[in-house]
């Protein structure tokens, strides 16, 4: 299965799921109409709409588009909180590119892989659009950014997309691993 095919089936299942949830307290609400059931429903709406805003941030053609270093983190903080992780953004500059954004919003979704139980994450920006993001955890797993047909599967396509999109635009990626932090380094050529 190539690398599109293998997105698309990513992406399907982040949205299904939420959906699948919604649909499930709404049979619920039908035999039931405890307070419960419909936080449940809610909370599901809320995690499906905050993935679409998300990859809609993330896949649309931005890299033109300059935005606030608060923007990005409130962006990203609205679909990881979801998953018990809180992010800080400290950056150099005032206003950060759409590319250097869209590394932070990969980065986001990578959260989630390196930090499966949650966590604190830190993306630091100097001036010339170097990132060095900071995981924090109790549970952290080390990704590799190292590729080839074989290992691209479900898990791994959004460090292959990244990874892709560093490479594209002249940028490596160096993974680190200091005690209970992980580092990711990014940086232009």
């Amino acid at each position: 299965m190539n690398a599109d095919n293998i997105l698309i089936l990513r992406l399907c299942h982040d949205l299904i799921t939420p959906f699948n949830a919604i649909n499930l307290g709404i049979d619920a609400l039908e035999i039931s109409s405890e307070d419960s059931i419909i936080d449940g429903i809610r909370e599901s709406t809320e995690k499906a709409n905050s993935i679409l805003k998300y990859m809609r941030e993330l896949f649309s053609e931005n890299d033109d588009m300059q935005t606030t270093p608060q923007m990005a983190q409130a962006i990203i903080l609205d679909f990881l909180n979801k998953y018990k992780i809180t992010i800080s953004i400290e950056s150099k500059q005032n206003m950060i590119s759409g590319f250097v954004n869209k590394i932070l919003l990969f980065n986001g979704i990578i959260a989630k892989e390196i930090m499966p139980l949650g966590g604190q994450v830190q993306f630091d920006i100097d001036e010339s659009g170097t990132i060095i993001s900071k995981y924090r955890g109790v549970h952290l797993i080390k990704p590799t950014f190292d590729f080839n047909d074989d290992n691209i599967n479900y898990r791994s396509i959004m460090r292959y997309q990244l990874k892709k999109y560093l490479d594209a635009n002249n940028y490596i990626v160096k993974v680190d691993q200091m005690g209970d932090e992980l580092i990711l380094l990014e940086k232009k050529l």
